[in-house]
């Protein structure tokens, strides 16, 4: 996509409804409703749980955005592979989730008539990807797989995704409350800094005071007696 993301995308709601985000995965072309879709990204650095689902494979921050991303390529079962700078995460909205999509290549949007979607049959599936396919249609001369993004995710899928962010907020939050008594902690040293500061400069000052009444203590003896005493 060089560096486009849906951001530079406009489409009217009646468009969107045809509009989709194709992409490929083990050179499978699928494709996802561009209304599901808030955003596409670069791949980026990912927090990584391991004691998660291997499909699930972390946190990121997505414009300040705790996201939780998942590896499609795992989610269909299939072999992971290193993510690289062609890599990329799709963003959707899932049940008022923000959940990043790993997927091999984005490769943009496209639009389909509605009457040549197939859908798929509710039984047989022949791959797990299958369970989570609307139908199949042609783009380009090109068949794409058409995926429902809240089907990639069950009700405990979402309910860790939950856990996470909240756990994540959480930590968020006591790193902060660190960070500003912290700044507490330094802010008060300084100022005790400058205390000492100030009363050492007063007793500068007041040494200063004593020795200009000595002076003139003296030249008061002097001009008494005509000499130092």
């Amino acid at each position: 996509m060089s560096g486009r993301t849906l951001d530079n995308l406009q489409f009217s709601e009646e468009t969107q409804d045809n509009m989709y985000m194709t992409f490929s995965i083990i050179n499978v072309l699928f494709a996802v409703k561009v209304n599901s879709v808030k955003t596409v990204t670069g791949f980026t650095q990912i927090e990584k749980l391991s004691d998660r689902n291997s499909y699930i494979r972390g946190l990121t921050s997505i414009r300040g955005t705790i996201v939780p991303v998942v590896d499609v390529r795992l989610r269909f079962e299939q072999d992971y592979i290193e993510y690289t700078d062609r890599t990329y995460i799709i963003v959707v909205e899932v049940k008022s989730i923000l959940i990043g999509l790993i997927v091999d290549k984005v490769l943009g949007v496209a639009f389909i008539e509605p009457n040549r979607l197939i859908a798929l049959p509710p039984v047989g599936y022949r791959e797990e990807r299958d369970k989570y396919i609307d139908g199949v249609g042609k783009i380009d001369n090109n068949i794409k797989f058409f995926i429902d993004a809240v089907k990639l995710f069950d009700a405990n899928d979402i309910n860790l995704f939950n856990h996470m962010i909240e756990q994540k907020m959480e930590e968020q939050r006591l790193k902060e409350e660190e960070r500003r008594r912290e700044e507490e902690r330094l802010r008060e040293e300084e100022r005790r800094r400058q205390e000492e500061e100030s009363l050492e400069s007063e007793d500068e000052h007041l040494y200063d005071d004593e020795d200009v009444l000595k002076d003139e203590d003296k030249c008061l003896d002097y001009e008494t007696n005509g000499e130092l005493i």
